[in-house]
């Protein structure tokens, strides 16, 4: 399914696969019930809010969310470019 459908377990599965993400941040994220479009919406910042502690893993997030949001955006513009 597209990232904004995703439910709080495929995002943990998501984060799973990153490497050097601490396992705790995990439990952060189901803990909060965060789905795909919620995670699309996050930002250093909220991560920090969420409790996310350590500066490298906020950075490792950050990046590999933000390589979401363009893979979302590419998927767009060849649903427009389609139709």
């Amino acid at each position: 399914p597209p990232v904004k459908a995703w439910t709080p377990d495929e995002v943990v599965n998501w984060m799973k696969d990153i490497e050097g993400i601490p396992e705790d941040v995990g439990s952060i994220f189901r803990e909060n019930k965060i789905n795909g479009s919620e995670l699309l919406a996050l930002d250093k910042e909220g991560l920090k809010m969420l409790g996310v502690k350590r500066v490298g893993t906020i950075c490792l997030l950050s990046d590999e969310i933000s390589l979401l949001k363009k893979a979302a955006n590419d998927d767009k513009v060849t649903q427009i470019e389609h139709s």
